[in-house]
């Protein structure tokens, strides 16, 4: 694994990064993904909810995901101080689109967590919430799994499912 030590990256690598960062923000190209679909998650907390949702110990009381959240909100005035993404264009994309994968035991409770928080001060059509893809289970031989007479166990594809559950639900 190649990690870097952000101690020793020079100041002039970390400016082009957080402009090169900031330009794709701008240009609308890139955007934020929470994954919460683990199924860890469902076996936490019996089928329902997500750690997104939990008060992990801070001491402000704030969930992870109001803290996700928050940072976007504070992008957004630093996009606005940008010039527009061209010389020829009069754009302005201060919305910083934000991605939640859900798994579909824990989908209903993380949609109304966000909104019985008002979208954290979001705008509700930057929050998109998506599935993530089940798939068979089998035993060491080969076989599927049941969870009841005549119905296959499935279980969550993983976060690496993540990129085909934004393409699959849009």
């Amino acid at each position: 694994i190649n990690v870097t030590n952000l101690a020793d990256v020079r100041e002039k690598f970390m400016e082009n990064w957080y402009r090169k960062g900031m330009e794709l923000l701008r240009s609308n190209k890139v955007g934020v993904v929470i994954l919460a679909g683990g199924m860890t998650d469902a076996n936490l907390f019996n089928g329902t909810g997500s750690v997104g949702m939990l008060d992990v110990g801070l001491v402000s009381g704030k969930s992870p995901f109001q803290i996700f959240a928050e940072r976007v909100r504070r992008l957004q005035p630093l996009l606005a101080r940008l010039p527009p993404v061209s010389i020829n264009s009069s754009f302005f994309a201060n919305a910083i689109p934000i991605y939640v994968l859900c798994n579909r035991l824990n989908e209903d409770d993380v949609v109304s967590f966000w909104n019985d928080n008002n979208i954290f001060g979001l705008p509700s059509s930057d929050v998109m919430f998506f599935l993530q893809e089940e798939l068979p289970v089998f035993d060491k031989k080969g076989r599927y799994l049941l969870a009841e007479k005549n119905e296959i166990w499935t279980w969550s594809n993983g976060n690496g499912g993540a990129i085909q559950g934004m393409r699959d639900d849009g």
